[in-house]
Protein backbone atom coordinates (compact mmCIF):
# COMPACT_ATOMS: atom_id res chain seq x y z
CA UNK A 1 0.00 0.00 0.00
CA UNK A 2 1.29 3.45 -0.65
CA UNK A 3 0.13 6.29 1.06
CA UNK A 4 0.16 10.04 -0.10
CA UNK A 5 3.17 12.49 1.51
CA UNK A 6 0.08 14.33 2.66
CA UNK A 7 0.43 16.95 -0.57
CA UNK A 8 1.39 15.27 -3.10
CA UNK A 9 -0.89 12.43 -3.37
CA UNK A 10 -0.17 8.51 -3.93
CA UNK A 11 1.27 8.84 -6.83
CA UNK A 12 4.40 6.17 -7.62
CA UNK A 13 6.94 7.26 -10.21
CA UNK A 14 9.07 4.57 -11.50
CA UNK A 15 12.39 6.94 -12.75
CA UNK A 16 14.19 3.78 -14.27
CA UNK A 17 12.98 0.01 -15.23
CA UNK A 18 9.45 -1.31 -15.77
CA UNK A 19 6.75 -2.48 -13.25
CA UNK A 20 6.52 -5.86 -13.36
CA UNK A 21 3.81 -7.93 -12.19
CA UNK A 22 5.62 -10.89 -10.95
CA UNK A 23 2.56 -13.47 -10.65
CA UNK A 24 0.45 -14.61 -13.53
CA UNK A 25 -3.19 -13.85 -13.29
CA UNK A 26 -2.59 -10.54 -11.34
CA UNK A 27 -2.49 -6.95 -13.18
CA UNK A 28 -3.65 -3.44 -13.05
CA UNK A 29 -6.75 -2.74 -10.77
CA UNK A 30 -9.36 -0.40 -12.19
CA UNK A 31 -11.95 -1.35 -9.69
CA UNK A 32 -12.40 1.91 -8.00
CA UNK A 33 -13.26 3.07 -10.92
CA UNK A 34 -16.26 0.51 -12.07
CA UNK A 35 -18.76 2.62 -13.99
CA UNK A 36 -20.00 0.26 -16.31
CA UNK A 37 -23.08 -1.65 -15.72
CA UNK A 38 -23.00 -5.12 -16.99
CA UNK A 39 -22.98 -8.03 -14.06
CA UNK A 40 -20.01 -9.76 -15.43
CA UNK A 41 -17.74 -6.65 -15.18
CA UNK A 42 -13.93 -7.46 -15.29
CA UNK A 43 -11.67 -4.48 -13.48
CA UNK A 44 -7.96 -6.28 -13.85
CA UNK A 45 -5.65 -5.03 -17.06
CA UNK A 46 -3.19 -8.00 -16.86
CA UNK A 47 -2.19 -8.54 -20.33
CA UNK A 48 -0.21 -6.64 -23.24
CA UNK A 49 1.10 -7.60 -25.99
CA UNK A 50 2.90 -6.43 -29.66
CA UNK A 51 4.35 -8.26 -31.94
CA UNK A 52 4.48 -9.61 -35.68
CA UNK A 53 2.50 -12.71 -37.14
CA UNK A 54 3.02 -14.39 -40.03
CA UNK A 55 -0.30 -14.48 -42.37
CA UNK A 56 -0.76 -18.10 -44.04
CA UNK A 57 -2.56 -18.86 -47.06
CA UNK A 58 -5.79 -21.85 -46.11
CA UNK A 59 -6.98 -22.05 -50.08
CA UNK A 60 -6.14 -22.94 -52.93
CA UNK A 61 -1.91 -23.35 -53.83
CA UNK A 62 -1.12 -19.87 -53.62
CA UNK A 63 2.33 -17.97 -52.40
CA UNK A 64 2.35 -14.45 -52.17
CA UNK A 65 5.51 -12.00 -52.50
CA UNK A 66 4.18 -9.87 -49.43
CA UNK A 67 2.67 -11.70 -46.89
CA UNK A 68 3.42 -9.06 -43.20
CA UNK A 69 1.21 -8.98 -39.61
CA UNK A 70 1.23 -7.41 -36.75
CA UNK A 71 -0.73 -7.34 -33.98
CA UNK A 72 -1.33 -5.45 -30.42
CA UNK A 73 -3.10 -7.15 -27.81
CA UNK A 74 -5.06 -5.72 -24.56
CA UNK A 75 -6.49 -7.97 -22.60
CA UNK A 76 -8.49 -10.39 -24.22
CA UNK A 77 -8.58 -7.92 -27.65
CA UNK A 78 -6.82 -8.75 -30.32
CA UNK A 79 -6.27 -5.76 -33.11
CA UNK A 80 -4.62 -7.41 -36.55
CA UNK A 81 -2.85 -5.46 -39.63
CA UNK A 82 -1.54 -7.09 -42.04
CA UNK A 83 -0.56 -6.77 -45.79
CA UNK A 84 -0.66 -9.26 -48.56
CA UNK A 85 0.87 -8.59 -52.33
CA UNK A 86 0.80 -10.52 -55.06
CA UNK A 87 3.72 -11.33 -56.91
CA UNK A 88 3.72 -14.76 -56.30
CA UNK A 89 1.99 -18.17 -57.77
CA UNK A 90 -1.36 -19.55 -57.53
CA UNK A 91 -3.35 -22.30 -58.98
CA UNK A 92 -7.40 -22.25 -58.32
CA UNK A 93 -9.81 -19.43 -58.10
CA UNK A 94 -11.66 -19.71 -54.84
CA UNK A 95 -12.00 -17.11 -51.90
CA UNK A 96 -8.72 -16.07 -50.28
CA UNK A 97 -8.69 -17.55 -46.87
CA UNK A 98 -6.12 -16.43 -44.25
CA UNK A 99 -5.13 -18.58 -41.33
CA UNK A 100 -2.36 -18.49 -39.02
CA UNK A 101 -4.08 -16.16 -36.49
CA UNK A 102 -1.33 -14.83 -33.01
CA UNK A 103 -4.26 -15.33 -31.09
CA UNK A 104 -7.41 -17.80 -31.21
CA UNK A 105 -10.55 -16.31 -32.30
CA UNK A 106 -13.52 -16.37 -29.28
CA UNK A 107 -15.85 -13.87 -30.58
CA UNK A 108 -19.37 -14.97 -30.27
CA UNK A 109 -20.04 -13.27 -33.88
CA UNK A 110 -17.92 -12.66 -36.81
CA UNK A 111 -15.52 -9.66 -36.59
CA UNK A 112 -15.83 -7.69 -39.33
CA UNK A 113 -12.80 -4.88 -40.55
CA UNK A 114 -11.91 -2.48 -42.78
CA UNK A 115 -9.40 -3.24 -46.25
CA UNK A 116 -8.38 -1.51 -49.49
CA UNK A 117 -7.78 -3.94 -52.20
CA UNK A 118 -5.60 -2.31 -55.01
CA UNK A 119 -4.75 -4.05 -58.00
CA UNK A 120 -3.21 -2.18 -61.13
CA UNK A 121 -4.57 -3.26 -64.43
CA UNK A 122 -2.84 -2.65 -67.54
CA UNK A 123 -1.05 0.74 -66.12
CA UNK A 124 -3.98 1.74 -64.17
CA UNK A 125 -4.84 1.35 -60.28
CA UNK A 126 -8.08 0.91 -59.01
CA UNK A 127 -9.61 -0.15 -55.31
CA UNK A 128 -12.23 -2.05 -54.21
CA UNK A 129 -13.37 -1.64 -50.62
CA UNK A 130 -13.87 -5.12 -49.26
CA UNK A 131 -15.21 -6.15 -45.37
CA UNK A 132 -12.83 -8.79 -43.80
CA UNK A 133 -14.42 -11.22 -41.41
CA UNK A 134 -13.32 -13.85 -39.41
CA UNK A 135 -15.54 -16.95 -39.46
CA UNK A 136 -13.94 -19.21 -36.87
CA UNK A 137 -9.75 -19.05 -37.12
CA UNK A 138 -10.01 -18.33 -40.88
CA UNK A 139 -9.77 -14.81 -42.08
CA UNK A 140 -11.74 -13.71 -45.28
CA UNK A 141 -12.97 -10.89 -47.73
CA UNK A 142 -16.67 -9.80 -48.76
CA UNK A 143 -15.85 -7.64 -52.05
CA UNK A 144 -18.50 -4.46 -51.89
CA UNK A 145 -18.39 -2.78 -54.83
CA UNK A 146 -16.69 -5.03 -58.06
CA UNK A 147 -16.65 -5.54 -61.26
CA UNK A 148 -17.68 -9.03 -60.00
CA UNK A 149 -21.13 -7.30 -58.77
CA UNK A 150 -21.89 -6.93 -54.59
CA UNK A 151 -21.06 -9.53 -52.23
CA UNK A 152 -18.72 -11.51 -54.00
CA UNK A 153 -15.77 -13.41 -52.29
CA UNK A 154 -12.32 -11.84 -52.95
CA UNK A 155 -10.72 -14.95 -54.04
CA UNK A 156 -7.03 -16.11 -54.99
CA UNK A 157 -6.64 -15.12 -59.14
CA UNK A 158 -6.95 -11.81 -58.18
CA UNK A 159 -3.84 -11.45 -56.74
CA UNK A 160 -1.42 -12.11 -59.60
CA UNK A 161 1.02 -9.30 -59.79
CA UNK A 162 0.71 -5.72 -58.95
CA UNK A 163 -2.45 -6.18 -56.68
CA UNK A 164 -2.58 -5.68 -52.54
CA UNK A 165 -5.02 -5.92 -49.91
CA UNK A 166 -4.43 -4.14 -46.37
CA UNK A 167 -6.88 -5.32 -43.17
CA UNK A 168 -7.45 -4.12 -39.94
CA UNK A 169 -9.68 -6.36 -37.72
CA UNK A 170 -10.49 -6.20 -34.12
CA UNK A 171 -11.67 -9.82 -32.42
CA UNK A 172 -11.71 -11.34 -28.82
CA UNK A 173 -9.04 -14.19 -27.53
CA UNK A 174 -9.31 -16.43 -24.43
CA UNK A 175 -5.33 -16.55 -23.85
Amino acid sequence: IINGDGGSGADVTITNGDLVIGTAGHGIDFSATADGTGSSQVEILDDYEEGSWTPTVGSGNASFSTMIGRYTKIGNQVTLWLRIAGGGSYSGSGALIIQGLPFANNTPFNPIGTSEYYKILFGNGFSDHCTPYLAGQNLQWLRNGSSGGSGNYLTVDLFYSGAAIQTVLSYMTNS
